[in-house]
C-alpha cells in the first residue's frame, strides 16, 4: 500500500532481504532469467508448502452457520475450500448498504453474529469507524444504533477522531458464548477526497462519478492481551488490523450503477429504482467496495481465477497491460508462496491521492495516472505486482501492519522485485542497485552519528 510514499521507510528491511537472498542456496529448480538465460540469478524457486499448525483454531459454529457456507464456498477456488472449522472465525457480518441517488451518502444495517473466542468473559465490545479519521479517510460515519436482542447498548467514544466506539454489554459474554449485534449506521462521502493527508479511499470522485467506500461499516477491533486494540489512525501508512471473518453483503445502488467488491457476486437484480447486488466474501479480513455508473469492465478467466478490471474510459490504453501483470503475478506468487485461494480478483483504476496503489482482500486500487503517464521507467507493472502481492502479505498471512510492517510492505515490495526479475530484468537490476546504494548511505550516516555520539559522550 502507498507504494511510492513508503519506499524510504522499507529500504533498510528490503535491503537486508535482498542481501540474504543473494547468498541463499536451494536444491529446488533455479529461477530462470528471461533476459539472460543461464546466467546466475539471486532468486531460486522454492516449493510452496504449508507449515504445520501447532494448535487448531476452532471457529464459531454459529458464525459459520449465519454466513451460509454454501455461499461462502462460491468465493473460493474449487480446490481451495478450507476446513472452515479450523480458521478461528468468530464473526459473520450480514450487511445491507443503500447508496443515495447522488452517490454521496449511504445508510447501512448489519447483523453481526459474534462468538467470544478470547477465553475470557467480556464486559464490552469495541468497534472501529475508520472513515471518521481526518487523515487517510477524511469522511463522516455514524453508528446510529447498536443493540443486542432489541435492547440498545450504551456507546462511548474512545478516540477524539471518532474512529473507535465502546459498547457496554448489559450481560457479560462468557467464553464460547454467542450474541447477535444489531447495528444501523450511515456515512457521508466528501467530494474528491479533500485534505492534505487523505488517500481517496472514502470519497465521491466527481470524475465518473466514482464512489469509493473503503471500511465503510463498523468493524470489530482486535482483542489482544485481555484488551481491545484501539490504535490511532496515523497520517501515513495502513490503519486496519483485523481478524478473518465471513461476509454476506447486499449493495443497493441507484439504477444503472455498477459495483466492484471483495468476494464474488452471487446475484444481481432490479427492485424499484435500485440495482441490488449480493456478495459473499469468503474468509477475509475486511470488505471493500467501489461503485460508479461510468465503470467499464474487462474480465478474463486465468485458470480458475476470474480477473475483473474496472475503470473509466480514459485509462483504456493500459487495461490489457494491467490485467497481464495481474495474471503473471498470480502465477509467479502462487508458485513461490502458495496458490491464490479465491475465485476472483478485482483491479480498479481511479483517482487516488498520495498513493499509487492500495490493497484489500480480493480487490486492489491503482492510481489512474499510472495508466496514462509517459514517464520512464514505467511504474504501472511494479505497482500492480506490489498490490497483488498484498493478497498474501497481510490478506492471507494476517500480519500486523502497524507493529510489524516488514511482514506486509517490505515483503510486498520484495515480491514485486521477483515479478520484475522474471519480466523486466533491467528494471529489477536498476531498482536493486538503487536500494543497495540507499542502504549504504543510511548505514554511513548511522555509523557517523554513532561514532560522534560515542566520542562526545566520552
Amino acid at each position: 500500500m502507498k507504494f511510492l510514499q513508503k519506499y524510504l521507510l522499507i529500504l533498510v528491511a528490503l535491503g537486508l532481504l535482498l542481501s540474504s537472498c543473494r547468498t541463499a542456496k536451494s536444491t529446488s529448480q533455479p529461477f530462470p532469467s528471461p533476459s539472460a538465460a543461464g546466467s546466475e540469478t539471486p532468486f531460486e524457486r522454492p516449493l510452496a508448502t504449508a507449515a504445520p499448525r501447532e494448535e487448531a483454531l476452532i471457529s464459531s459454529p454459529q458464525a459459520l452457520a449465519a454466513c451460509d457456507l454454501e455461499k461462502q464456498m462460491r468465493a473460493m477456488q474449487p480446490d481451495q475450500i478450507p476446513d472452515w472449522t479450523q480458521l478461528g472465525i468468530d464473526a459473520c457480518y450480514d450487511m445491507v448498504f443503500d447508496l443515495a441517488q447522488d452517490g454521496q451518502s449511504y445508510t447501512g444495517t448489519a447483523r453481526i453474529t459474534y462468538t467470544n473466542l478470547s477465553g475470557e468473559t467480556l464486559e464490552d465490545l469495541v468497534l472501529r469507524l475508520y472513515p471518521n479519521a481526518p487523515v487517510i479517510y477524511g469522511g463522516d460515519m455514524t453508528l446510529d444504533k447498536a443493540a443486542v436482542g432489541g435492547q440498545p447498548l450504551a456507546q462511548e467514544s474512545l478516540l477524539e477522531d471518532g474512529t473507535a466506539v465502546r459498547l457496554e454489554l448489559d450481560s457479560p459474554l462468557k467464553p464460547r458464548e454467542t450474541l447477535t449485534l444489531e447495528l444501523a449506521f450511515s456515512g457521508h462521502l466528501p467530494i474528491d477526497s479533500p485534505g492534505e493527508y487523505t488517500y481517496g479511499l472514502f470519497t465521491l470522485n466527481s470524475a465518473g462519478p466514482v464512489a469509493v467506500l473503503i471500511n465503510s461499516y463498523p468493524l470489530f477491533a482486535v482483542r489482544e492481551g485481555g484488551q481491545w486494540r484501539v490504535d490511532a489512525v496515523l497520517p501515513e501508512g495502513d490503519a486496519v488490523v483485523s481478524k478473518t471473518a465471513l461476509y454476506l453483503v447486499d449493495l443497493r445502488l441507484p439504477e444503472g450503477w455498477k459495483v466492484s467488491a471483495t468476494g464474488v457476486l452471487l446475484e444481481q437484480y432490479q427492485e424499484n429504482d435500485q440495482e441490488i447486488f449480493e456478495f459473499a466474501g469468503g474468509p477475509v479480513r475486511e470488505f471493500a467496495w467501489t461503485a460508479s455508473p461510468a465503470f467499464q469492465e474487462r474480465a478474463e478467466l486465468v485458470d480458475e481465477t476470474r480477473l475483473r478490471h474496472w475503470a473509466l474510459h480514459e485509462t483504456e490504453q493500459a487495461w490489457a497491460e494491467a490485467l497481464q501483470v495481474v495474471a503473471d503475478s498470480l502465477e509467479l506468487f502462487g508458485e513461490f508462496f502458495g496458490p491464490y485461494p479465491y475465485a476472483e480478483l478485482d483491479v480498479i483504476a481511479l483517482p487516488l491521492k498520495n498513493a499509487s496503489g492500495v490493497e484489500y482482500p480480493g480487490l486492489i486500487l491503482i492510481r489512474d495516472l499510472l495508466y496514462t503517464t509517459t514517464d520512464t521507467p514505467r511504474l504501472l507493472p511494479t505497482v500492480v505486482a506490489h498490490e497483488v502481492a498484498h493478497q498474501w502479505w497481510y490478506a492471507l498471512v494476517g500480519s500486523d501492519v502497524l507493529r510489524s510492517p516488514w511482514q506486509d510492505e517490505a515483503l510486498a515490495t520484495f515480491s514485486a522485485q521477483l515479478y520484475q526479475l522474471e519480466h523486466n530484468r533491467g528494471f529489477y537490476e536498476g531498482t536493486r542497485t538503487y536500494y543497495e546504494n540507499r542502504v549504504s548511505e543510511i548505514e554511513a550516516v548511522s555509523y557517523t552519528h554513532l561514532t560522534l555520539t560515542t566520542i562526545y559522550s566520552v
